[in-house]
């Protein structure tokens, strides 16, 4: 049996570490590193010429434009052996990521190292959390979503990993070393923090008996955090800080969703969060963007009624703070992770035709991200991770509410069920009538 709880681990670690030594062999022998680093190292070489990370708004909307060209001239007939070499997106993050990878002198080599050890990691931590089988790790191995970001380099995968070790700290009430996670990672993509304050409110409002010290914790964690960021930022320097200030002030002009809608394909149809859908639907930018942060913390606020004084387990919390991130985020060119994280949470709750079901719906979608890929490899156009259309963007609009939807019907009604029972049996320490009549039965 123990042989047999080895295969799949065996099966998670070989599948990116064989991606890993692909592109490992790609950089040492071809030079080419993967594309979304590329972004990075560019960031690294403006900041080495003094003249801060960011390309300027008109650099990043030909790139956009470059892109959108490419799908055009695939969709209408052209070879994709003709299109020119694929060119890096710009990089739109705060400067830590750029320079950590500058003052590190960290290569290529090194980043994709680091990248296999978050996937690694997260498969292992989320199996611990949520007491599983490694046979879920399948899941992870049969993701496009995660293997594509795999092998374009991108700090996404980083993410996740430090996300799911921040909250399991939080969750110890370990505050202080859950402090330079927190750090770490809103500093690489300052969205992730919408994430740490649903995993902190959840705490506050689920686990009453302990909630003065999950305060105690949380206010520990923001603080250093809070600290650590300060410090970091006044160590950027001067320029760069004028230039991300800039950059923020500007941040929409550096995106794809300042040119027309009909300019915006492929990226709107690879970013599935429900901005880019308001976007689509032809709302300006920045009233999609105030759209969805209302939207967000209503979602948060129905989560927060619901889920109020009630037993959840961590896998829970984790698994509705982590969709509360999909859908507030304004940016999601994948969905990694997802279909392991609401199973596992969901697993308790489900009967088994449920649970099957659910199971055949993760699998079939994992599909079609698989047969997009198929196609775009025909030459049929740039979809790459999704079968949506820019007339059909049914992703968007279906998976992330239904994923919502399912954690607050099942998952929070099943603890319902749980607490109930609990309390009935917990009265003054008596067991209730049910229980007295099966214990007389069985004497």
């Amino acid at each position: 049996m123990k042989f047999l709880r080895l295969i799949p681990w065996t099966v998670f670690a070989a599948w990116f570490a064989l991606a890993a030594v692909f592109l490992l062999l790609l950089v040492t022998r071809t030079g080419i590193q993967p594309i979304d680093y590329q972004g990075y190292q560019h960031a690294v070489d403006g900041l080495k010429r003094g003249e801060g990370p960011y390309q300027r708004p008109e650099q990043c909307r030909q790139l956009w434009r470059g892109i959108h060209q490419a799908e055009l001239f695939v969709v209408t007939g052209g070879k994709m052996g003709a299109l020119p070499p694929p060119q890096p997106g710009p990089y739109l993050y705060p400067p830590t990521l750029a320079l950590l990878i500058q003052r590190l002198h960290t290569g290529a080599p090194f980043f994709i190292c680091l990248l296999l050890g978050a996937v690694v990691g997260f498969g292992w931590l989320w199996l611990r959390a949520a007491q599983a089988a490694p046979w879920w790790l399948l899941l992870i191995s049969g993701s496009w979503d995660v293997l594509a970001t795999f092998l374009a380099g991108n700090a996404e995968l980083l993410l996740p990993f430090l996300s799911l070790a921040t909250a399991w700290l939080l969750w110890r009430r370990r505050g202080i070393w859950a402090a330079p996670l927190i750090a770490l990672t809103v500093l690489i993509k300052p969205f992730y923090a919408l994430f740490f304050i649903a995993f902190g409110l959840l705490l506050l409002v689920t686990d009453a008996p302990q909630r003065r010290a999950h305060f105690r914790g949380l206010a520990l964690a923001a603080a250093g955090a809070l600290l650590l960021a300060a410090l970091d930022i006044a160590a950027w320097g001067g320029p760069v800080r004028a230039a991300a200030l800039d950059y923020f002030r500007h941040a929409m002009d550096y995106q794809w969703w300042t040119l027309p809608v009909a300019e915006q394909t492929p990226m709107s149809l690879w970013n599935r969060a429900p901005m880019q859908g308001l976007v689509m639907l032809g709302l300006p930018a920045a009233t999609a963007q105030l759209a969805t942060n209302v939207l967000w913390l209503a979602l948060l606020a129905a989560t927060l009624w619901r889920c109020r004084s009630r037993q959840l387990g961590f896998p829970m919390l984790f698994a509705l703070a982590f969709v509360l991130l999909y859908l507030g985020r304004p940016v999601g060119w994948g969905l990694a992770y997802l279909d392991i994280v609401l199973l596992l949470a969901l697993r308790p709750s489900l009967r088994p035709r449920t649970w099957g079901l659910l199971l055949a719906a993760a699998i079939a979608l994992s599909l079609t991200h698989w047969w997009a890929l198929i196609l775009t490899g025909r030459g049929v156009w740039l979809n790459f991770f999704t079968l949506q259309t820019a007339h059909l963007p049914w992703e968007t609009w279906t998976i992330l509410p239904a994923c919502w939807l399912l954690l607050m019907g099942l998952g929070c009604r099943s603890a319902e069920g749980l607490e109930a029972r609990g309390q009935r049996s917990a009265v003054r320490g008596q067991p209730d009538e049910a229980e007295e009549a099966n214990a007389k039965k069985t004497e």
